[in-house]
């Protein structure tokens, strides 16, 4: 399975993805893991650069049904929480 988003908000740029190892619409993944990686250009003393952030959240085993039913809203809060950030050049 594989889920993804990619988003742009004021120059910031968001890849927001999702992957489990099942091989099927019915079928239960042993591992879940989402990822956002986030993306901004900077100048950082007059030299022009790429400022990235990686978040990823994995879930195992028993944890995975739990993950399900949260991921949608952590995923959310998740990519809030990334794209208010503010960082000084």
């Amino acid at each position: 399975m594989c889920r993804y988003v990619v988003a742009e908000v004021d120059g910031v740029k968001v890849l927001d993805f999702t992957v489990s190892d099942a091989d099927g619409k019915d079928a239960m993944p042993s591992r879940l893991e989402t990822d956002i990686h986030y993306y901004k250009d900077v100048e950082y003393n007059g030299i022009k650069a790429s400022l990235l952030l990686y978040y990823s959240h994995r879930s195992y085993g028993k944890d995975i049904k739990k993950s399900f039913k949260e991921f949608p809203k952590q995923c959310e809060e998740w990519n809030k929480q990334i794209v208010a950030l503010k960082f000084k050049n």
